[in-house]
């Protein structure tokens, strides 16, 4: 009698573990596609270079290096070559489309990231984001010693 009864509480127990790791993985699920929209692949120049079709007439975040000599500046739009790395002489580049204001940190030789859409070929970006390196200085503070 005894047996039977332990058997019963075990099934329930195992039911009740069974049905909140099903909840978990729903819940998980519903998150995952909920957040699909709103996650923007980062892509480099080079994944672009290879395998342009992939890419062509979607949404994803190109990260690279603006190529010296590139910036070419409109009264609307800005139009420069993203290259995989700043000191390199790959051909593997992108021409990037932006039409509105760059960012001050925006200059040649400098890590950018972009977000926008790949159409013919073209890179066009509807926000540009300039990086800056890892000894970034605030204008006209001088750095304390022994920092």
């Amino acid at each position: 009698m005894q047996t039977s009864v332990l058997f019963k509480k075990i099934c329930t127990r195992l039911r009740q573990h069974f049905l909140a790791l099903l909840w978990l993985t729903v819940a998980c699920a519903m998150i995952g596609y909920g957040l699909s929209g709103s996650i923007n692949l980062y892509v480099t120049v080079d994944e672009v270079v290879r395998q342009p079709d992939k890419f062509e007439q979607q949404f994803f975040r190109l990260g690279g290096y603006v190529q010296e000599g590139s910036i070419k500046t409109s009264t609307d739009k800005i139009v420069f070559q993203a290259i995989m790395h700043a000191k390199s002489e790959s051909k593997s580049q992108v021409t990037v489309i932006f039409k509105g204001v760059p960012p001050s940190l925006f200059k040649e030789k400098k890590a950018m990231v972009a977000d926008g859409m790949m159409q013919d070929g073209v890179f066009y970006a509807h926000e540009l984001l300039a990086k800056h390196d890892e000894n970034y200085q605030v204008p006209g503070i001088k750095p304390m010693d022994g920092a």
